[in-house]
């Protein structure tokens, strides 16, 4: 019984490396669409000097956008990270926020850093990893998340 699950196991693994390997986990060509509805610029490596922030929203992070392609295991994969970031965008920071305001008497987060403190760290929140040269920042006009 135990050889056939490693042999199981052996051919699974073949299988997967056979489909998905290092070379087709490359970036979204430019203008691709993203699952949140972005659209990546033509440099992801580095934002443009005076590029203005964009909202942070699935599809954002670094592994979501590196699954450029449809596929058999590209597709399940692509989902997963991308509903990790939802979860935490659209989810677990709206939340948290909510409940810093009704313990605060409704006032605002005044600092970036002050965000980070009090809703990232204290909740315990991990956001997405996103490409070299991209960073959160939090607008505090708007009180959104913003990646720059």
């Amino acid at each position: 019984m135990f050889q056939r699950a490693r042999t199981y196991a052996w051919c699974v693994a073949i299988y997967v490396a056979c489909q998905v390997g290092c070379d087709r986990l490359i970036p979204n060509p430019p203008g691709a669409r993203q699952p949140g509805g972005a659209t990546l610029s033509n440099d992801q490596s580095e934002p443009a000097a005076g590029q203005t922030a964009q909202p942070a929203e699935p599809g954002v992070g670094k592994y979501s956008r590196n699954l450029a392609r449809d596929g058999l295991l590209i597709t399940p994969v692509r989902t997963i990270f991308t509903a990790d970031e939802k979860m935490v965008f659209d989810i677990q920071i709206p939340k948290a926020m909510q409940i810093y305001k009704a313990l605060n008497d409704g006032h605002a987060l005044q600092s970036h850093d002050e965000f980070m403190e009090k809703i990232i760290r204290e909740n315990h929140i991990r956001l997405p990893k996103l490409l070299d040269g991209h960073t959160y920042e939090y607008d505090t006009e708007q009180e959104k998340l913003t990646v720059r």
